[in-house]
């Protein structure tokens, strides 16, 4: 059997090409079971029409911007899925985010899969997008919502914050001793934090919103969605007392010690606030990753 290995681009968003109703639509009794809350995988092959002509790329192009056209129409499509009070009831938020986009290449011909073309087929875990990719040694990331409801508003940004240069992230590397080594354990401590943030979030709502721009693309508003904020749990085989005294930056394996937010600089759609709480012994490591755009440093130290 024929064994191949697909190179994958970054997965990207392709969000509608023109905006599109920003609403709330409920799913029907049958839509809302819980055994259809799952991804299910589709699977098509097309052929060209003339061998050639458009080249790969250029089709790929033209795919992902025919995507972009549908999402018009298909608006709750490029939506998510979200929970009303009391867990039971799901809802689109049509917040025009988009959908997962990759493109990969193979060095097979679709010819060598056999006749007639059809499954099982060699190799399909490289034919489908992963749904929910996980690395490194940190738990997956979760997201701490606000603990009440919260007001569902759209607040504007200050013509000083909405400067240009102020759309990007920027981490900020807090430690923390406990004031009784081994109490609280240090599992429950991570969970005291993630409880605390969220009974924060309450007050400071709108940092568990998204940022969207407003027809142009020179203004962001913070759309108070309650979506939450990243929060990441990690534990490292190391002592605080081993990165030295004073404790003063640069911190050795500085990576390791910050939430992957992607491309520092692209902050609309993405969540306001990464948050890391990395467990030494006896120690925290709390990590934060902000857009200034929505966050100054006083506003970080009162949340």
């Amino acid at each position: 059997m024929v064994t191949f290995t697909a190179r994958r681009s970054k997965p990207e968003l392709v969000v509608p090409a023109r905006a599109t109703p920003r609403e709330v639509k409920s799913l029907s009794d049958i839509d809302n079971q819980p055994y259809l809350r799952l991804y299910a995988t589709i699977i098509e092959f097309f052929r060209r029409r003339v061998p050639g002509a458009p080249e790969q790329r250029a089709a790929s192009s033209i795919i992902k911007a025919a995507v972009a056209e549908a999402l018009v129409y298909y608006y709750p499509v490029a939506g998510r899925l979200r929970k009303l009070p009391g867990g039971n009831q799901l809802v689109v938020d049509c917040t025009a985010e988009g959908v997962v986009f990759v493109e990969a290449y193979a060095d097979v011909r679709l010819e060598d899969f056999g006749e007639p073309l059809v499954p099982p087929y060699p190799c399909v875990d490289e034919l489908i997008c992963e749904a929910a990719p996980e690395s490194g040694d940190h738990n997956p990331a979760a997201f701490a919502e606000p603990e009440r409801a919260t007001p569902r508003e759209v607040k504007s940004l200050s013509d000083v914050d909405n400067q240009p240069y102020l759309r990007l992230y920027a981490t900020m590397i807090e430690f923390f001793r406990r004031r009784v080594p081994g109490v609280p354990e240090q599992r429950a401590a991570s969970s005291i934090i993630k409880a605390t943030v969220a009974e924060a979030l309450v007050y400071y709502y709108p940092v568990a919103g998204r940022l969207r721009e407003l027809p142009g693309g020179d203004k962001l508003v913070v759309d108070c969605t309650a979506e939450g904020v990243v929060f990441v749990e990690a534990h490292a085989d190391v002592r605080l007392e081993d990165f030295g005294s004073p404790l003063v930056p640069p911190y050795p394996c500085v990576d390791e010690l910050i939430c992957e937010v992607g491309d520092l600089g692209a902050v609309v759609r993405k969540p306001l606030l990464y948050l890391q709480v990395l467990v030494f012994s006896p120690s925290y490591l709390y990590v934060c990753a902000d857009g200034h755009c929505k966050l100054s440093k006083l506003s970080s130290k009162h949340f």
